[in-house]
């Protein structure tokens, strides 16, 4: 997570010397007319889709490589290979199967059992094989005697701690069918004279700060991206829209309240219980609300009302401390971005009243926002009240160029769970 650089006075000198003696024995290597030996290149893959490789060492991280000549298949199975040959790689045999190990990388696994914290990728031929749901790994399902080679990537800032791509013999044939397949699709359709559909591009930020954007497709990780359209406020708090339309997230509701969750992403959390070894960063239109003690995320502070939308951004150390599992961006509405005027009155059982309502308007270059919402319930159990005030205000001026945004938020909330 930090380095530390010592340097000492003659450490130029040092390293003049050393440049100076290995390239005066290149020199004189040329001179006598015999070739340098320059050593094998080993060349890596750089995304997970294959035909895009690049010098191992020029790779900004460490790469490790097996061969299929390396792979030893007499009796022995993929697992026992990768601890033995690979740095940092341990075997934990949790379901006492060599066929199902538990793969260990500097701390972070690719197991089968579902629940664990995963913290590996794993591609096959350029297939993404962690499961959808869970994003464990069935070791059983990779043929490893048709394997061809094997790197072990660490983090390039793509979302995973760590990649490991197993690529098949027949790799190169399969993905040059698939590109000629598309690109004769492609030019099919431009000679027929029809449009072909692009599909919705999708603008996500790339810091907490507003204003630097690019498309979502350039980030080099996973985004996922929730309109104020996705979210339902028909008495379905914030973390449950999250959980039910985020893929990896999941609510743990330790203090028994809706209003208070602890909200996991690919097992890192933001909670609000102090002491939580928190490894997601929350930013409020650009502002880290994480408190300034312990990290943790008071969920009941957030005016839900007058979200915009939301992108769930991978690990990434633009997003600074507490952003090794992610980054949720809450970008909260202006007048330009909403117009008019909405309101809602509700009640229910266990004595919830709820309402809220919201104003928007925009004249020239100057815009006005307001939203408040208010909800008291006593709770389906005794000392379980809960009592809501979020207040809202922005008052903007956009511009051609530059724009400026004063935004006012406020909460008085008390919640008993």
């Amino acid at each position: 997570m930090a380095q530390l650089f010592c340097y000492r006075k003659d450490v130029r000198k040092i390293s003049a010397l050393l440049s100076l003696v290995l390239v005066s024995s290149v020199f004189a290597a040329n001179e006598s007319g015999n070739d340098v030996p320059i050593g094998e290149i080993a060349v890596v893959g750089v995304t997970p889709v294959p035909g895009m490789s690049i010098d191992a060492d020029k790779v900004p991280g460490n790469v490790q490589t097996l061969k299929s000549s390396d792979l030893n298949r007499n009796g022995t199975v993929l697992s026992d290979t990768l601890e033995k040959r690979l740095g940092s790689v341990n075997i934990n045999d949790t379901l006492a199967d060599p066929f199902q190990p538990e793969i260990f990388y500097r701390g972070f696994v690719a197991s089968p059992v579902l629940g664990t914290p995963e913290g590996l990728a794993v591609y096959l031929s350029g297939v993404r094989i962690n499961e959808a749901f869970g994003d464990s790994v069935n070791w059983d399902l990779i043929p490893d005697i048709a394997i061809h080679h094997i790197d072990l990537d660490s983090l390039r800032l793509r979302g995973p701690m760590a990649q490991l791509f197993c690529y098949r013999k027949d790799v190169r044939k399969i993905s040059a069918l698939l590109s000629l397949v598309l690109v004769s699709s492609v030019f099919a359709a431009n000679e027929s004279g029809n449009d072909v559909p692009i599909g919705e591009i999708a603008v996500v930020g790339v810091t907490p700060v507003p204003g630097m954007s690019i498309d979502a497709d350039k980030v080099p990780g996973n985004v996922q991206t929730l309109k104020s359209s996705d979210l339902n406020r028909n008495g379905t708090v914030l973390s449950d829209t999250l959980e039910k339309r985020l893929g990896s997230v999941n609510i743990n509701d330790t203090l028994a309240d809706p209003f208070q969750p602890e909200i996991f992403y690919r097992g890192f959390v933001a909670s609000p219980v102090l002491g939580t070894p928190e490894g997601l960063a929350v930013y409020l239109s650009g502002v880290r609300i994480n408190e300034a003690f312990g990290d943790s995320v008071n969920w009941d502070l957030i005016p839900d009302i007058a979200i915009h939308h939301i992108d769930l951004v991978s690990s990434s150390p633009v997003f600074g401390l507490n952003a090794l599992g992610g980054a949720l961006l809450v970008t909260l509405k202006n007048g330009f971005t909403f117009q008019g005027a909405d309101a809602e009155i509700s009640g229910g059982s266990f004595n919830q009243r709820a309402g809220w309502a919201e104003f928007g308007t925009h004249q020239s270059t100057l815009g006005f926002y307001a939203a408040v919402r208010v909800l008291n319930q006593d709770g389906w159990r005794l000392f379980a009240k809960d009592s809501i005030h979020q207040y809202y205000m922005d008052w903007s001026v956009h511009g051609d160029g530059p724009t400026l945004d004063l935004s006012y938020a406020r909460a008085n909330n008390r919640l008993y769970g």
